[in-house]
Formats: C-alpha cells, sequence, structure tokens
C-alpha cells in the first residue's frame, strides 16, 4: 500500500465501521429532537473527533446542554432560516433581497439570545459561554435591518426620507389614475363591454366593444380571446398611466438604494454574520443532543486515555429509542483482551458486539451514551469491524472470501489503541480449519496490543479462554431461558454459551426424534458440556427470580417505610400546629392578665403593699413559662432537628446551633457529664449534648463581628454587663404616659425573650423622673429580669435603662 492509498483505505474503514455499526440510524434517530434542517444535517455528519482533546471538550458542552435542560432553562432555539446564501453574496459586494436580510436579523436576534442565555446560566454551563459569544457590532445592524424592513421583506418608510415621499407619490398617481379611469367609465359606459377597468402592461385601459372603437379615441393596446372587445387606453389615461410607471422606477431607484446600503453594512461584519449562524446550528445540535439523551437516558461522559472499556448498564440506543423493554449489561474489555461472546442464535451476540462500538464512537463524537455515568471509556484510534455479510460478486468474492481479506487487512493495522470487533470469525467454512484460523488470528491480535470481541459458535474459541490464554480471553455468554425456549439478552462474563442449536429446532418444529438422534451424533464429551451449562443456566434463571423477588419485596419495605415516615411527619406537624394554636391563646390571656395587674399595681402602690405586687407578677411570670424563650411550648414548636447529635469530642470555641432554642452560641468548654456550657449572645447556658447540632459555616466578616461581639460579652465574667445598643433592642418611651409606657416595657421584654435577645434597652429620658423609677421598679420584680442598671455613657447614661434577660 502506497502512502497516497492510506487516506482511501482510512476512509473506506471508518465508513465500513459506520456501516456495521448502523451509525447513520443511531445519528438520525437524535437528528429527529432538532428544530432546523441545518441543525438534523450537522448532527447526522457526526463522526468521532480525531483527537482526544476535541472529544473531550464536545462531551463537556453536551455535559453543560444536559445540565441546562435538567435545570428547565434549555437553549432555546426556535426555528431560523439559513443565511449561507446571503453570506456568499456579501462577501463578493452583492446587493441582498429584502427577504434575506430580514432572515439575517432573524438569525442575529437568536444568536444574541443564546449569548445571554448562557452568559446568564454560566455556573452551570461554563463550556457554552465562548462558543456562543456574538459580536456586539451585529446588535445595530440588526436593529436598522428591522426597521427598515418590513415582515414581508418590504422596504419600509421609515428606511429613508427619499422612499417615504417616493412611496407618497406613488399613491398620489395611482389615486388619481384611478378617479379618472371611474370618470371614464362612466362617460363612455355604452361603447363598453363591461363596466371595469382592465390592465395591460401594467397600464390601465378601457374593454372597447370591437364595433364601438370609433367612439374611445385613444390607442388600443390589445384585444380580448374572442376578439369582441379592445382594450383601448384613452387619451386621458395616457398621462396618468406614465405618472405611475415613472412612479413605481422612481420608488424602485430608493428601495434599492435602502438594500444595497443594508448589503454594504452587513458585508462589512459577514465574518461575525457566519458565526451567529454556526452558533444557531450549534445550539440546535446541542439541545436536541440533549433531550434524545433525557429521552433515552443516555450521559455524557468523560474520556480516559487509556484504551479500557467498562460499560455499565449499556444499552443499545436503537432500541430504546424503539421503547423496546431493553435488558442493560455490564461489558468490560481493555487493551491486550479478547471477550469471546458465544450463545445461541438471536440472543443478544451481535448486539454486545455493537454496543462496544456504538459506545465508542457516541463519546468520541461528543454524544451522550446510553449507559450509567461512572461507567469508563477509554480512546480508541480506530474502531475495525467485520460485522454482516459482505459478499462481492465485483470481485469475484464469497462471503467467507471477503471475511478473511477483511481480517488480513486488520491484522497488518491492529495496535494499541485499536477495538477490533469481529462477528463469527472464521466461519462459513470447514468447522475445524475455520476455528482454528479463527484461534490463530485472535492470539495474533491481542498479542499486537489490540482490544479484541468476536462472536462464534466454535468449541476451540471457547477453550481458548479456559486454558492457558485465559489472562488473555474472557467466555462471555448470552442467556437461554430453557422453560420458555427463548434468549434472555442477559450477558455473564466467564462462562460460555451454548449454541442451543437442537432446542431451537425442536421449538420450531423439528420432531423430537430427529432432534434426539441428532443429539446422541454429538460426541460424549460435548454432550456432558451441553448438560452441565443447561444446568448452570437453569441455576441462573432460579437466581434471577430469586433477585427479582427480593428486589420487589425490597422497594415494597422501602414505600412501606417512605409511608409511614410521611405520616410521622404529618401527625408531628398537626401537633405543632395544635401546640402553637394553644400557645398564642395562652399568650393573649397572659397579656391580658398583664395589663390587669398593672392596673392593680397603682391600687396595691397606693397603699404600699409591694409584696402583694411581687406575688401576683411571680404567678403571672409562671403562668406565662410555657410560651416563653426556651418553654415547653417553645420547644415543641421548634422545627424538628436535622442530622445526628454532636458526640462528647465536640471542640472548645465549635459554633452549635440549640435545637429547642432555635439559636446558635460558641462552645465554652469541653462536654462534662452530657452537657456543655454555650455562649448565647453573652448568656453562659449548660445545654445537653442531645439539643445540640453543629452550625452551619458563616463567612469571615460574619465570625469576625461575632467574635467581637463574644468578647465584649465574655467581660460580664467580670462583673461588667456591656451589651451594644442598637435600633432592634431598644424601645423608645418618650412621650408616653407612665401607663403606657409600662405596657410597652412587658411587651417589649416578651418580643425580647422570643427573639433570643440577652439584653434589652429602654430609653425614658431624665424629664421629672417618674418614667425612669416606674421603668425600673418594673424590671426589679420582673422574673424575667435578670439584671438592670443605667446605660454607659456612650449609650446615653441614666437615660437609658439596660437589663439583662
Amino acid at each position: 500500500m502506497t502512502t497516497e492509498d492510506a487516506p482511501v483505505e482510512e476512509a473506506t474503514l471508518i465508513d465500513k465501521a459506520a456501516s456495521d455499526l448502523q451509525w447513520l440510524s443511531v445519528v438520525q434517530a437524535i437528528g429527529r429532537h432538532a428544530v432546523t434542517d441545518a441543525g438534523r444535517a450537522r448532527i447526522e455528519a457526526s463522526r468521532p473527533f480525531p483527537s482526544v482533546q476535541d472529544a473531550r471538550l464536545a462531551q463537556r458542552r453536551a455535559r453543560n446542554a444536559c445540565t441546562l435542560l435538567n435545570h428547565q432553562v434549555a437553549l432555546a432555539v426556535t426555528a431560523f432560516p439559513p443565511i449561507g446564501e446571503l453570506c456568499d453574496i456579501l462577501r463578493i459586494g452583492g446587493s441582498a433581497t429584502g427577504r434575506q436580510l430580514l432572515d439575517a436579523a432573524r438569525v442575529m436576534a437568536l444568536a444574541r439570545r443564546l449569548a445571554d442565555h448562557t452568559h446568564q446560566h454560566a455556573q452551570l454551563a461554563p463550556d457554552l459561554v465562548e462558543p456562543f459569544r456574538c459580536a456586539a457590532e451585529l446588535t445595530p445592524l440588526q436593529q436598522r435591518i428591522e426597521g427598515s424592513i418590513g415582515t414581508d421583506g418590504e422596504v419600509l418608510d421609515s428606511a429613508s426620507p427619499a422612499v417615504r415621499d417616493a412611496r407618497r407619490a406613488l399613491t398620489v398617481a395611482r389615486n388619481r389614475l384611478r378617479e379618472t379611469s371611474n370618470a371614464l367609465l362612466v362617460k363612455y359606459r355604452d361603447s363598453l363591454s363591461g363596466q371595469f377597468v382592465a390592465e395591460r402592461g401594467g397600464r390601465f385601459v378601457l374593454p372597447v366593444r370591437t364595433d364601438a372603437s370609433g367612439q374611445v379615441p385613444g390607442m388600443v393596446l390589445g384585444s380580448s380571446g374572442s376578439g369582441s372587445s379592445l382594450y383601448v387606453e384613452p387619451g386621458e389615461l395616457t398621462a396618468l398611466n406614465n405618472q405611475v410607471y415613472l412612479s413605481e422606477a422612481r420608488l424602485k431607484r430608493e428601495e434599492a438604494k435602502v438594500l444595497a446600503e443594508l448589503s454594504a453594512s452587513a458585508g462589512e461584519f459577514v465574518s461575525e454574520l457566519a458565526r451567529a449562524e454556526e452558533n444557531c446550528v450549534e445550539a440546535d445540535r446541542l439541545a436536541a443532543t440533549a433531550r434524545w439523551a433525557a429521552q433515552i437516558e443516555a450521559t455524557p461522559v468523560e474520556i480516559f486515555d487509556e484504551p479500557r472499556l467498562n460499560l455499565l448498564q449499556m444499552r443499545h440506543p436503537l432500541l430504546v429509542d424503539d421503547e423496546q423493554s431493553v435488558i442493560a449489561n455490564d461489558i468490560a474489555l481493555s487493551a491486550e483482551q479478547c471477550l469471546v461472546v458465544s450463545g445461541p442464535n438471536a440472543g443478544g451476540k451481535t448486539v454486545a458486539l455493537k454496543c462496544l462500538g456504538i459506545a465508542v464512537w457516541l463519546a468520541q463524537s461528543g454524544l451522550p451514551v446510553p449507559c450509567s455515568n461512572e461507567s469508563h471509556i477509554g480512546w480508541f484510534d480506530e474502531v475495525l469491524t467485520d460485522i454482516g455479510d459482505e459478499q462481492s460478486i465485483s470481485r469475484s468474492l464469497s462471503t467467507f472470501s471477503a471475511h478473511v481479506t477483511r481480517l488480513a487487512q486488520y491484522l497488518e493495522r491492529a495496535k494499541r489503541g485499536s477495538l477490533i470487533l469481529l462477528d463469527e470469525v472464521a466461519g462459513g467454512t470447514d468447522p475445524d480449519e475455520g476455528s482454528a484460523l479463527a484461534a490463530a488470528v485472535l492470539q495474533r491480535l491481542v498479542s499486537n496490543g489490540a482490544a479484541v470481541a468476536t462472536t462464534t459458535h466454535y468449541e476451540r474459541l471457547k477453550r481458548l479462554a479456559a486454558g492457558e490464554h485465559a489472562q488473555s480471553f474472557t467466555n462471555v455468554s448470552v442467556g437461554f431461558d430453557m422453560q420458555r425456549m427463548r434468549p434472555t439478552f442477559e450477558l455473564h462474563f466467564g462462562v460460555p454459551g451454548q449454541s442451543s442449536a437442537l432446542a431451537v429446532a425442536q421449538r420450531f418444529g423439528v420432531p423430537p426424534d430427529v432432534v434426539d438422534a441428532a443429539r446422541e451424533l454429538l460426541p460424549r464429551e460435548q454432550r456432558h458440556q451441553e448438560r452441565l451449562l443447561e444446568q448452570l443456566e437453569n441455576e441462573r434463571a432460579q437466581l434471577r427470580q430469586v433477585r427479582t423477588e427480593t428486589e420487589r419485596e425490597l422497594e415494597q419495605q422501602r414505600r412501606q417505610s417512605e409511608q409511614h415516615h410521611q405520616e410521622s411527619i404529618r401527625a408531628t406537624d398537626a401537633e405543632r400546629d395544635r401546640l402553637k394554636k394553644e400557645a398564642q391563646a395562652l399568650t393573649a390571656e397572659v397579656r391580658e392578665a398583664r395589663a390587669l395587674v398593672r392596673k392593680a399595681k397603682e391600687e396595691l402602690r397606693r397603699s404600699a403593699a409591694l409584696a402583694d405586687v411581687r406575688a401576683v407578677d411571680a404567678m403571672i411570670s409562671t403562668a406565662a413559662g410555657p410560651v416563653t424563650l426556651g418553654g415547653t411550648l417553645t420547644e415543641a414548636l421548634a422545627p424538628p432537628t436535622r442530622g445526628q447529635p454532636l458526640d462528647s469530642r465536640l471542640a472548645v470555641g465549635s459554633r452549635v446551633h440549640i435545637a429547642h432554642l432555635g439559636k446558635e452560641g460558641e462552645v465554652l468548654s469541653a462536654p462534662h457529664k452530657g452537657s456543655v456550657r454555650v455562649n448565647v449572645g453573652g448568656l453562659k447556658l449548660s445545654v445537653p449534648l442531645e439539643k445540640l447540632r453543629r452550625a452551619p459555616a458563616v463567612p469571615k466578616k460574619t465570625e469576625s463581628a461575632r467574635r467581637a461581639r463574644s468578647a465584649r460579652a465574655d467581660t460580664s465574667t467580670a462583673g461588667a454587663f456591656a451589651p451594644s445598643r442598637t435600633s432592634g433592642n431598644t424601645c423608645d418611651l418618650r412621650g408616653l404616659r407612665v401607663d403606657e409606657g409600662l405596657d410597652r416595657v412587658e411587651a417589649f421584654i416578651d418580643t425580647m425573650l422570643r427573639r433570643g435577645e440577652p439584653a434589652a434597652f429602654f430609653l425614658h429620658g431624665h424629664g421629672t423622673g417618674a418614667m425612669k423609677d416606674a421603668v425600673r421598679q418594673l424590671l426589679a420584680t420582673s422574673s424575667h429580669i435578670v439584671h438592670w442598671e443605667p446605660a454607659s455613657e456612650e449609650d446615653g447614661g441614666d437615660a437609658l435603662t439596660v437589663c439583662k434577660l
């Protein structure tokens, strides 16, 4: 073979593989999901990329398209016209039609939408941002075309003042011509063959009877087919017809100028226009690919360097696309290895062979593969196939001769990185010589480093995987249901398959005594092997049945468990709603009771019965306990905690979430006797470990601010209570009467407790001091107040009172 012949042979081998793998049918199934003919044609032209880098990039883009579809933000490609002819016209400086320019504007608009869409979803599809960039210069051009060309491709009046003026002049001329023609119909009605105005050569004429031609002076421009009428242009219409003709010519000149100017502008960006069309076609291809992948549950794959395949749950795409019940199989093959696939006819041996080749071609063409996303697909430099009958009458080659010619070619090309798929290797000849030739060919292909898979009925090849070549050869059998006498299409590694020719013959009507006689003619060793394989197949069928029943039971248990879980959630939610309503009612009652107590306080203060006041207040606080922060109802109303409780290895300084309070805090000391000390906004609490969950991570700035607040709060351990005052924890009492102010104080305390705030500020000012004294007396008698004191000078001094809740 000469150097010049190499590219031809390469192309021939690729075409041979495409034919054997039914590649056109595969890509046509994908192409049916495209919106445009251009997108469909691009998909159907898909072939493996020449380099692994190109294939990996195409797979990433396919994965991005699938991700967008899964997130319901798929590439939205609408039908768009081809503009290749327009680009050719613009490249030579020609002038386009209005329809062609309008088509270009539609393509530019779609390309801009695609660019904006991929940029907006760059996090989901990072590999689609750069390919779909659109030149910014196209937007003004698109807007100018849309403002100048109508929906039918006509030049609009807005395109230029000259067009507007010319169209108005034409309208005026036509109106004058029509008015004059109508007047002449009345004037010459006795001489006309009909009350209508005809048109000949673009000029208005009257239908005059032949016998009255002398009664209508003018130029005859034609006659009717019957000869009974003459079409006469009266003298009154001649000048008007000429004016219309001139006005039309003027309008066409002005429209041509507009089209020429727009074409010249578009010609400056012809490369960008071609790129915009390319983006639209590629988007159609990717969107169609994603839709096809979703339909058959295919997945984009990662392509590895080494020539190795480990296909998990692989399905033939054409069988899946036909919505047949397809058996998924696991298939593994590496360089310097050979799979010997055996089993009954029509059992799926050739389908398994094609699955290997199709998986590699799909991966290398940037298309999803119908297999598990945990599959491993390596890079193969070439896929060589010999599947099906190839008889050449023109070259006087029989099927066997053509097959052997192909084997000789593959023996010469085989190397590491070759994937060779052979259907019934060395079949169609004497079984002894054919099996010997097959064994020798397969051993040479494997020794050259190729990854090989073959189907066969030869026992010699099955024995290769059981003898000294077991490391390089692996038996794969196609399952056969002996009870139902039909193939199961399941692949089983490590076990040769029986051809089951006699069983199939009996199934299709060969008399049983003939089948028994044939069985007796088999060698004893082969009959024994057939019985062992039949027994193994029966046991495998029983295991499949047990597995199916077990999986069914497990699925039923899972559904029952999920049902019980949902019922438990609904019951918990119902109980929480009931408690919430009770808590709201109780809270309302407590507030009402406090209002009554405040009125009673005034009476009691006059009689100096302060002890009675405190006793009543304590009773109210006790009644309000269940609805305050940390109370039983608060804990019951808290949302259910998620995750596992923290263990005793909790480190000091860790951030934790206190489940029953709904607050976060920082661990102050190591756990002791099942509890841990936690700092919550300046308060030190002892919390059981089972009430704690690990808090989510916080940004660094937030964490720094929290630590600063924690450091300020820690000064309370030295006797200094110094919370920070904010608008959220400050209650303004200025301008209120004392009784109104006290109502607001108690309501504000309730609010701060529910929010889990550690402190509250009350701005009462100086004034007469009545409000200040009343507030501080109330705080001193409240069971919710740990400590109160005047605010620090920086927070307002004695004009405010701060309390620790």
